[in-house]
């Protein structure tokens, strides 16, 4: 049997202790209610660091288990909240304790706060698309 990961570990900048309780309030009622579609707990750890305006969130993932979009619809949610501006990015792979074709992947995230939009990236479907372009030139 071939286990499969995805593994990721990014942070999110914070302009105060303040934002951080706001943050973490909305983790907790992601706990509560769900996060997603299939309304499920929140696929990653949230670490907190409280410095004033150097404060920050660190998510990252559980035992080699997560949701990179769990991360993405909870730094939406707390960029809204808290009025966050800039973009913020988030990379993550995908991986197997066994060598597989097709079993090494990744993907990545720019979440634009200023725009309210995100763009995403999964390398996977990048080198099909890409490949399936070549050919049809």
């Amino acid at each position: 049997m071939i286990n499969s990961y995805t593994e990721f570990c990014e942070s999110l900048s914070l302009p105060s202790d303040a934002a951080v309780d706001m943050a973490v309030e909305i983790f907790n009622a992601f706990l509560e209610s769900g996060i997603g579609d299939e309304k499920e707990p929140p696929a990653f750890i949230l670490n907190t660091f409280r410095n004033g305006e150097n404060s920050a969130l660190t998510m990252s993932d559980s035992d080699q288990c997560g949701d990179p979009e769990h991360i993405m619809l909870f730094v939406e949610a707390v960029g809204a909240a808290c009025k966050l501006d800039g973009q913020w990015g988030l990379t993550w792979a995908y991986s197997a304790d066994r060598h597989r074709a097709g079993a090494f992947s990744g993907g990545a995230c720019v979440i634009d706060f200023d725009n309210s939009c995100r763009h995403e990236i999964d390398c996977g479907d990048w080198v099909e698309t890409l490949m399936r372009g070549m050919r049809a030139a």
